[in-house]
């Protein structure tokens, strides 16, 4: 049985789409091995990864947390020993850059889920500042190197290409195992997010819910890596709490809203919908791509607008119905077996892009050499 190292982070998003990879792997005759950077998970985190096959935990920090370039420098050498150690033969990288610099000679797809070059592009409308411009060298070099990227969306390909230039980036839309839903009246307003990063526009919701005194609980961390705290001044801050716990307020609820400015796919807006939860979105392009026609959107700067719609939504319980109904339909395209036969296509075509050419047979005519 081949190895697959499949790298991952304990802050976010990426330690539950890289376990589901995990399942994914083993399903498709692969060994998962996990090798993961910046700061440590917790030890229910690293059982359940272990779970699955072996944790191994580096010093090295993720680029986005990263206070210089020389930070990096550690990162291609301790993947390359770990797949010498485990035996691997494919790597499955969640950041591009760690990419860079790696001599195992092994195929490598690389995933760019999210990356501070396009939140740039996207929050501010500018380039990376000149001292953060290194971030940029060593996504864009991670993705020179990989031989095969994928992105969760194509509104963030194109957005990568706009970025970096990169071309012929595969996307392999994200999936849930979250438990579905027949349709409910629920009660209350969710969110869920990283509210700590301003392109989860937490400022917005919150307001919204000031606006007409709504019942809005936001689930989910308000500090953030470097310590700043997020203030909520109208909403409920119920905090971090753990996955299964959370996906049980989020089926709960009347209403799932995501106020999100940059989101390279949106994964708690699936969760919601595989629950039969109506969608309320920052209408921006990746969840235009994903739900039009399946929830209601919003400009994602106009807390009245927001406001005024969850407070209609709260009230109309056919229309919330008639949303649910069409979210749940709508996750139906991104299953976990949708994803399990796009990823395993994934990997087969960068094992067999990476495969020698083979050997020609021993009483083969060699070529006529031709002189000019």
């Amino acid at each position: 049985m081949s190895g697959l190292l499949i790298t991952l982070d304990a802050v976010g998003g990426i330690w539950r789409y890289a376990l589901d990879l995990g399942r994914i792997a083993a399903e498709a005759g692969y060994r998962p091995v996990f090798a993961g950077l910046g700061p440590a998970p917790s030890a229910a985190q690293a059982a359940e990864a272990r779970a699955l096959g072996p944790l191994e935990w580096g010093d090295a920090p993720l680029d986005w947390m990263a206070d210089g370039l020389d930070a990096l420098a550690p990162v291609a050498g301790w993947i390359d020993r770990i797949a010498d150690r485990h035996e691997v033969a494919l790597l499955h990288l969640n950041l591009p850059s760690q990419a860079r610099g790696l001599t195992g000679g092994r195929p490598v797809v690389a995933a760019c889920h999210s990356c501070l070059a396009t939140w740039f592009s996207v929050m501010r409308n500018l380039p990376l500042p000149p001292d953060l411009g290194w971030h940029r060298t060593v996504t864009a070099e991670g993705c020179a190197a990989a031989g095969t990227v994928i992105s969760p969306s194509g509104s963030h390909a194109r957005l990568m290409a706009r970025v970096y230039g990169t071309t012929g980036v595969r996307v392999v839309h994200n999936a849930s195992h979250a438990p579905e839903r027949e349709w409910s009246e629920g009660e209350g307003i969710l969110a869920v997010g990283r509210w700590w990063d301003e392109g989860k526009n937490a400022a917005v919701l919150d307001e919204a819910a000031g606006l007409r005194a709504l019942d809005v609980t936001m689930i989910g961390d308000r500090i953030g890596p470097d310590f700043r705290s997020v203030p909520l001044h109208h909403a409920r801050a119920a905090g971090s709490m753990p996955h299964d716990e959370a996906l049980g307020r989020v089926g709960r609820a009347a209403v799932f809203v995501s106020p999100s400015r940059y989101e390279p796919f949106g994964l708690a807006a699936l969760e919601a919908a595989r629950a039969s939860r109506p969608l309320v979105l920052a209408d921006i392009p990746t969840y235009r791509e994903l739900w039009d026609d399946a929830a209601v959107f919003f400009p994602p700067d106009d807390p009245d607008t927001l406001s005024r719609t969850l407070s209609d939504l709260v009230h109309a319980p056919n229309w919330r119905r008639k949303l649910g109904e069409a979210a749940r339909e709508r996750a139906a395209r991104y299953t976990p077996a949708e994803h399990r036969k796009a990823m395993t296509a994934v990997w087969q075509a960068a094992r067999d892009s990476a495969a020698p050419a083979p050997a020609p047979p021993a009483d083969a005519t060699p070529p006529r050499e031709v002189r000019a």
